[in-house]
C-alpha cells in the first residue's frame, strides 16, 4: 500500500503506466543542489480530494482510500551512538489508509546486530460481478468496499564477531484479514433470454466473496563459517500457518420460486469454510569451496517435513417453495470435514562454477529430490430426503485418501562469454524430469473403495528450459541485446492396476525472441526500444484418443522510450507500450453438435490487447522551485457484448487517463514543500460503465531536515 501510494506522493522518476511521477530530477545528494537528498528527515502530508461514480472501483483502482490519506508518510533517523555503534530508525503512519511503519536497527561493527519492526498496510477491492449487457443486468454484492489488512512484525539478531561464526536468529508473525472479491461467481437467470433453448439462459455474473483469517509464523536459526577456502551455512527453519478462510456465494439470487412463478431455478446461498493449520520443519546445510583460481564448488543438502490438519464445511442453504410460501432448507451439504497431510522432501545440490579464461566463465548444477505426499480426510454429506423439499436424510459418512511419490532430477547450464570485442554471449539450459507414482480415491461410503473410485497413475515429466542470447555494444552510442528461448513441457499420466488403459498427456511448447536496442545520437536525446513475440501450443491427449492442439497462443509486445534532457532546466520522457495477446480454443473447429447446440458461439478465442502510454515534462522555475506534468493513458477493447447471446463476454473494455500537475520548493536548507493536483478518469465497458469514476486529488508535504 505504501509503495502504490508512494507513486502519487513522493516517486524518484517515471515508471511506465505509474499514476504520478514527482521529484525534482536533478537530485545527486551534494549541498548545491536545490533538492539534496537527507539523510535524516521528518516528512508530513495530507492527501485528499472529491470523486464521482463507483468509490470502490476507485480505491481499488489506485490503491488508496476515498477519505484521502494524511500523516506521517516517511521518517528517517540515523546516528552514531559511539564510534562503533549506529542506531538506525524509519517508518510512517498514514491515517485512512491503515498504513503503518516502524524498524529500528541497532548495530555494533564487528559484534552484533538487531533488527526489529513492525508493519501494517491495507488493500482495496470491489464487491463487483459482472454485466449483462442484453438486459443490462449489474450485479453487486450489498457492501461493495472491501479491503484486506496485512500485519508483519519481525526481530532479527545477528552475532558476527571478526574471523568467528556468524549466527543469525529471526522471528517473524504475519497476518492477514478481511475482506476480498472472488473469480468464483453465481448463477443467474436474470439474462432476459428465454428458457427452453438449446443454449441455456444461464450465466454466472453474480459476485462472491472471500472472508480472510490467515497466520503465518517462523522461526529461522542459521550459523555461517568460513574455514580456509570452504564457506558452511546450517540454517534451522520453523514454519506455521494457521487459516480460517471463508467463501460465499449465492446462486440464482432473487430467484425464490413459487408454486405460480416464472422464474426456472432457486435461490441457493452457500459458504464454504477452509481450515488449514499447517506445521513445517526444514533443516539446510550447504558449503562452497574455492578448488583453485578456475573451480568453486558448491553443495547443499535439505530436508522437509510437512504435517497439517484440515478442517471445512460447505452448507447450501435453499429456498424452496411451497404452499405456505419459500422455505429455507439445507439440500447437498458437505459437513465436518476432517482430515490432514503429511510430507517428506529431501533434496540436493551440487554445481561446479568454471572460469577457464578471463572470458568464459561456465556453471553446471545438478539438483536431485526425493518426496512423499499422503493425505486422508472425512467428511459428511447431508442431502434432500427422496422425493421431499423440506426435509434432509441423515448424514452419509464419506472417506477419500491420496498418496504421491515423485523422484526429481535437474541439470542445469549456464555459460557466459566475452571474447568478442563488444559482444557478449550468454546462455542457459535446465531439464527437469519428474517419475512418480500417485494414488487416489474418490469420495467412498462403503467400508473399502471400490475399484470406481480408485485411480493409479504413473507420472512422468519432462521440462525442458533453453534460452540463448547476444549483447552488443559496438559504441557508447548504441548498444543492443538478442535473446531466444524455448520451453517444452510434457506431462503424462498413465494408469494401471485399477485403472489400466487409462491415460492422460498435457504438453505445452513455447518459443519466443526478446529484442531491446537503446540509441543516442545526443548526448542529450536517447531512444529504448523493446520487442518481444512469443508463440506456443499446447496439446492434450485424453484416454485413448489421439493427440490434438487445444490452444495456440500469441503474443507481440512492443515498447519505445524517449528521454530528452536538452538543458539543465528542462527534461521530457515519453513512453508507449502495445501488446496483442491471443489464447485459441478449439474455436472455430467446435462446429455444431447433434442437438442443434452451436459450440462454436461458446468457445471463444481469448484475447488481452492493450496499450498505455506517458508522457513526463519537468523544469526549473526558479533557482528554489521545480515543477513536473504528467500524462498516462491506458486502453483496451476486448470486450465484445454481441457474445453475451450464447456465453458471457469477459474481455476487458476500459479507457483510463490522469493528468497530474506538481511543485516542489526549497524554503530554506532544511525546509522543503511540495503540491500536486491531479485528474483521473477511468471508464469501464465490461461492467456497463456502473465501475466508471472521476477523482480530483490534492496533495501538500513538508519535508524537515532533522
Amino acid at each position: 500500500m505504501h509503495a502504490k501510494l508512494l507513486s502519487f506522493l513522493r516517486p524518484a522518476g517515471l515508471v511506465a503506466g505509474a499514476v504520478l511521477a514527482v521529484g525534482s530530477g536533478r537530485a545527486t545528494g551534494t549541498e548545491t543542489d536545490a533538492f539534496p537528498l537527507l539523510d535524516n528527515y521528518l516528512l508530513l502530508s495530507g492527501l485528499g480530494g472529491t470523486f464521482d461514480g463507483h468509490a470502490a472501483a476507485f480505491q481499488a483502482r489506485e490503491w488508496t482510500s476515498k477519505t484521502g490519506a494524511g500523516g506521517i508518510e516517511d521518517f528517517r533517523y540515523s546516528k552514531d551512538v559511539s564510534k562503533d555503534v549506529t542506531l538506525k530508525v524509519d517508518g510512517h503512519a498514514l491515517g485512512f489508509t491503515g498504513d503503518y511503519l516502524a524498524h529500528l536497527n541497532l548495530a555494533k561493527a564487528d559484534v552484533a546486530s538487531v533488527d526489529a519492526g513492525i508493519e501494517r498496510f491495507r488493500t482495496f477491492y470491489d464487491g463487483v460481478g459482472g454485466f449483462f449487457p442484453l438486459n443490462s443486468r449489474w450485479a453487486a454484492l450489498s457492501t461493495t468496499n472491501l479491503s484486506v489488512d496485512r500485519r508483519k512484525l519481525w526481530l532479527e539478531t545477528t552475532i558476527a564477531l571478526p574471523n568467528k561464526p556468524i549466527f543469525t536468529l529471526r522471528v517473524t508473525d504475519e497476518q492477514r484479514f478481511g475482506a476480498k472479491d472472488s473469480t468464483i461467481w453465481g448463477d443467474s437467470d436474470f439474462t432476459g433470454l428465454p428458457t427452453g433453448q438449446t443454449i441455456s439462459q444461464v450465466r454466472k455474473f453474480y459476485p462472491g466473496y472471500r472472508a480472510l483469517d490467515e497466520r503465518h509464523q517462523t522461526v529461522e536459526a542459521s550459523v555461517k563459517h568460513t574455514i580456509g577456502k570452504t564457506t558452511v551455512e546450517v540454517r534451522v527453519l520453523g514454519d506455521k500457518v494457521i487459516n480460517n478462510d471463508t467463501f460465499y456465494v449465492t446462486r440464482f439470487p432473487g430467484e425464490i420460486k413459487t408454486p405460480t412463478g416464472t422464474s426456472p431455478n432457486n435461490q441457493v446461498a452457500l459458504y464454504s469454510q477452509d481450515g488449514i493449520d499447517a506445521n513445517t520443519i526444514t533443516a539446510e546445510a550447504k558449503a562452497s569451496t574455492v578448488l583453485s583460481n578456475t573451480l568453486t564448488l558448491h553443495a547443499a543438502v535439505d530436508y522437509h517435513r510437512l504435517n497439517s490438519d484440515l478442517t471445512g464445511n460447505r452448507p447450501l442453504f435453499t429456498s424452496t417453495p411451497t404452499t405456505a410460501g419459500a422455505v429455507v432448507v439445507t439440500t447437498y451439504n458437505f459437513l465436518g470435514l476432517l482430515g490432514g497431510s503429511h510430507a517428506k522432501i529431501y533434496t540436493g545440490n551440487l554445481g561446479l562454477d568454471w572460469k577457464p579464461s578471463k572470458d568464459l566463465f561456465v556453471q553446471v548444477a545438478l539438483r536431485a529430490e526425493d518426496s512423499y505426499i499422503s493425505s486422508a480426510a472425512a467428511f459428511s454429506t447431508v442431502a434432500l430426503a427422496s422425493g421431499s423439499t423440506t426435509a434432509t436424510a441423515l448424514p452419509v459418512l464419506n472417506n477419500e485418501f491420496s498418496r504421491v511419490k515423485e523422484t526429481v532430477t535437474t541439470p542445469t547450464v549456464d555459460l557466459r562469454y566475452t571474447g568478442i570485442r563488444n559482444i557478449v554471449v550468454y546462455g542457459s539450459a535446465s531439464m527437469r524430469t519428474v517419475n512418480g507414482d500417485e494414488r487416489y480415491a474418490t469420495p467412498f461410503t462403503t467400508a473399502v473403495p471400490s475399484s470406481s473410485n480408485l485411480t493409479y497413475n504413473d507420472v512422468t515429466e519432462n521440462h525442458d528450459n533453453y534460452t540463448l542470447g547476444v549483447n552488443w555494444k559496438p559504441s557508447a552510442a548504441f548498444n543492443a541485446r538478442a535473446e531466444v528461448f524455448n520451453k517444452d513441457h510434457d506431462n503424462k499420466f498413465v494408469g494401471y492396476d485399477v485403472t489400466t488403459g487409462t491415460r492422460y498427456q498435457l504438453g505445452y511448447k513455447f518459443t519466443g525472441v526478446k529484442l531491446t536496442a537503446t540509441l543516442k545520437p545526443l548526448p542529450t536525446l536517447s531512444f529504448t526500444s523493446r520487442f518481444v513475440v512469443q508463440t506456443g501450443k499446447m496439446q492434450v491427449t485424453a484416454a485413448t484418443a489421439a493427440a490434438y492442439d487445444s490452444m495456440d497462443a500469441k503474443n507481440y509486445t512492443f515498447g519505445e522510450s524517449v528521454d530528452w534532457n536538452p538543458t539543465r532546466q528542462f527534461y521530457v520522457q515519453g513512453n508507449f507500450n502495445i501488446v496483442f495477446d491471443n489464447i485459441n480454443t478449439i474455436y472455430p473447429r467446435a462446429g455444431v453438435a447433434a442437438n442443434g447446440l452451436n459450440a462454436n458461439a461458446i468457445l471463444q478465442d481469448a484475447n488481452n490487447n492493450y496499450w498505455n502510454a506517458s508522457a513526463l515534462a519537468g523544469f526549473v522555475v526558479d533557482k528554489n522551485t521545480d515543477a513536473q506534468l504528467q500524462y498516462t493513458a491506458y486502453r483496451t477493447n476486448n470486450y465484445l457484448p454481441v457474445l453475451a447471446a450464447t456465453t458471457m463476454p469477459f474481455g476487458a473494455g476500459a479507457q483510463e487517463y490522469t493528468v497530474t500537475l506538481g511543485l516542489k520548493h526549497k524554503f530554506n536548507n532544511n525546509l522543503f514543500g511540495s503540491a500536486r493536483v491531479g485528474y483521473y478518469s477511468s471508464k469501464n465497458d465490461t461492467s456497463g460503465g456502473n465501475t466508471n469514476y472521476t477523482a480530483r486529488l490534492a496533495y501538500l508535504s513538508l519535508e524537515y531536515r532533522l
